[in-house]
């Protein structure tokens, strides 16, 4: 197997090979990467935090040694809290931005290190602890509010519906799939609407029945998802109930709950 580290602040994961293919995630500063296919300037990968597939551009991408990749797996990873971070590259003599939900594997005395390159992380060590609880899943949320509807988009900077519940929940130490047709599968199921708690994850299908949205259940029969924007709406035993519209814009399926 062949390996990479994904080197650059933010990495369009595509449907082909191609700048102008659909993109349909993205990779984040210190996600590992499964090499599957090189087709010229292009990679088939698969993201080992999510087991997520795409093609991505070869050059946005560090190629691992198999021991490397091995100890990085190992290792623990913490993930930058911040909309926006600072490391600096030690060995390239430059800061490098980065947003919230980089990964840092190997994470030590603040600095990470692949191959030649090492970066002295300037985040604040203290925010990277990762705290497993309701409060610090509606505190992570709360950091993408008003961010941009981006399919494929896993940042504040532009996000689809499950690329935010991916993201806020990653820095909590809970991992869930890429899709919310794959993420309404894990979590145990909530049955009764009276029964649902903050920090639950709402699901909501089409008329086929199908899966096609997620959103974070806030206090106060609030929900937060993504639709234009990351927005606060109303939830209810039918949906989302959006006051500007005065009308519902998804319907409820189930509910699962991660805490």
């Amino acid at each position: 197997m062949k390996f990479g580290i994904t080197n650059v602040s933010i990495m369009p994961m595509r449907a082909a090979p191609d700048d102008r293919s659909e993109m349909i995630s993205q990779t984040l500063f210190g996600e590992i990467l499964e090499i599957e296919e090189v087709r010229k300037n292009w990679s088939l990968v698969r993201c080992l935090y999510d087991d997520y597939r795409g093609w991505v551009d070869t050059k946005q991408y560090y190629p691992l040694e198999d021991d490397e990749a091995a100890k990085l797996m190992d290792s623990h990873v913490f993930y930058s809290k911040e909309t926006v971070s600072t490391i600096y590259n030690i060995s390239g003599k430059r800061e490098q931005r980065i947003v919230f939900g980089s990964h840092f594997p190997g994470y030590s005395n603040g600095k990470i290190r692949f191959g030649k390159n090492e970066f002295i992380v300037k985040e604040n060590p203290l925010t990277l602890k990762i705290v497993k609880s309701v409060d610090s899943v509606l505190e992570m949320a709360r950091k993408f509010m008003d961010a941009p509807y981006l399919w494929g988009g896993k940042t504040p900077f532009g996000v689809d519906c499950s690329g935010f519940t991916q993201s806020v929940f990653k820095t909590c130490g809970i991992k869930l799939k890429r899709d919310a047709s794959q993420q309404v599968h894990q979590g145990e199921n909530i049955d009764f609407i009276g029964d649902i708690l903050p920090g639950d994850l709402a699901f909501f299908d089409d008329k086929e029945g199908r899966i096609i949205h997620v959103g974070i259940i806030f206090p106060n029969n609030k929900i937060m998802h993504a639709s234009g924007k990351i927005r606060l709406d109303i939830l209810d035993h039918n949906g989302i109930f959006n006051e500007e519209k005065g009308d519902y814009t998804h319907k409820l399926r189930i509910v699962k709950r991660f805490l």
